[in-house]
């Protein structure tokens, strides 16, 4: 069988307009393939990092913290954050004041849904624990250290909480 062109030029045109259109479609898809790809990848590894920056914690148990780092707690998606003590004016050992100062713990505390910025404060000399209650769970702030010395200065990374999450 002999295939006869009698309009060559035409023919070539619309050939390669074909091949031009079909490259052109497959390479929009393989575009899209691979920005679902890289999402997909981002996703897991945002995941695999947050989930590194917790360390597991149960109800009732008292545990520490330090600045930057988090817990999350066993069959539950609360997870606390300890940010920062944006003021810290508690009576230095060994001077004598007028006023027993305060310190203030920031955290972020996460659901599943929300995530919301939380100030405990705590007294100075303060014996029982201060308290936020952050829907269904009770947070006790029982410590923070290290407790000021007079001329001493504490850096924020050296701060460590103690808490209870009912």
């Amino acid at each position: 069988m002999l295939l006869v062109i009698n309009e060559p030029e035409k023919f070539k045109l619309k050939f390669f307009e074909k091949i031009k259109n079909n490259n052109m479609k497959n390479l929009t898809y393989l575009f899209l393939a691979a920005m679902l790809l890289l999402l997909a990848a981002c996703d897991t590894k945002k995941a695999q990092e947050d989930d590194g920056n917790y360390n597991n914690v149960q109800f009732d148990a008292p545990f520490k913290m330090t600045q930057k780092k988090g817990v999350k707690f066993e069959n539950d998606d609360l997870k606390i954050i300890f940010n920062n003590v944006s003021e810290d004016s508690r009576c230095p050992e060994g001077t004598t004041c007028t006023w027993e100062g305060q310190v203030k713990v920031n955290l972020t505390i996460k659901t599943k849904n929300s995530s919301k910025q939380v100030e405990i404060l705590r007294k100075g000399k303060q014996k029982e624990n201060a308290i936020q209650q952050i829907g269904e769970h009770t947070i006790y702030l029982m410590a923070v250290n290290p407790y000021p010395k007079d001329g001493e200065k504490i850096a924020q990374e050296d701060y460590k909480i103690t808490m209870v999450v009912k």
